[in-house]
């Protein structure tokens, strides 16, 4: 059964961060906050089913929706610089996260939902020669909504894995997806060869979950 479907929405977000860094020889602290609110509006109208439709009122579905975004995070990353060129990473983040339950797929479900999540980072870079550099990372987040997730001062990547990836699952197979949960293993080496020739070798574990009705 099909059904001509018409949908838009949109979305107008506001934000704002704060972020103190202290650096000296011995550690590096970055440290903040940061919020964001604002509106999804969607407008659905689904008609003309091409079968059974004498059971489907006209027209078969129709929404109208105004519903809140509001993001609340505060971070906070210690970067010790010991002996032997080792550096040592820790940090945690909170966030309180509140979206609209469903506006992408039609037809619509009102109201929202709330995920908090307080999420653990460890990360450790050393320079074991003059030519090669170790590293590796644990890392845990939780991802945005829509185009709220792609603004931020917090840091991106840790020992240079990326831990704010906007999803991990093929929109190919399950469209966008609403605040999901990211937890990232990796290692490397990088190698400084004399022909001036970088190589890096490394092995991650990306996992992804989130949970969703439609």
């Amino acid at each position: 059964m099909g059904l001509d479907v018409a949908h838009r929405v949109e979305l107008a977000v506001q934000g704002v961060e704060a972020q103190q860094i202290y650096e000296n020889e011995r550690h590096w602290l970055v440290a903040g906050a940061r919020w964001q609110g604002g509106k999804f509006s969607t407008h659905s109208l689904m008609v003309r089913p091409s079968n059974y439709a004498a059971d489907f009122p006209v027209p078969a579905a129709a929404s109208a929706l105004d519903e809140d975004l509001e993001r609340v995070a505060a971070y906070g990353y210690e970067t010790l610089k010991l002996p032997a060129s080792l550096r040592l990473t820790g940090g945690v983040t909170y966030d309180s996260l509140r979206y609209p339950r469903n506006f992408r797929h039609p037809p619509l479900a009102a109201g929202g939902e709330r995920r908090e999540r307080v999420n653990p980072k460890a990360a450790v870079v050393w320079d074991a020669l003059p030519c090669v550099t170790l590293r590796g990372a644990y890392l845990r987040s939780l991802g945005g909504v829509s185009l709220d997730e792609s603004y931020r001062l917090e840091p991106t990547q840790l020992a240079g894995f990326v831990q704010d990836y906007r999803t991990l699952i093929p929109e190919a197979l399950v469209s966008s997806v609403s605040a999901p949960d990211h937890e990232i293993a990796g290692i490397a080496a990088d190698f400084n060869l004399a022909t001036r020739t970088y190589v890096t070798v490394g092995a991650q574990r990306l996992v992804s979950e989130v949970d969703r009705s439609v």
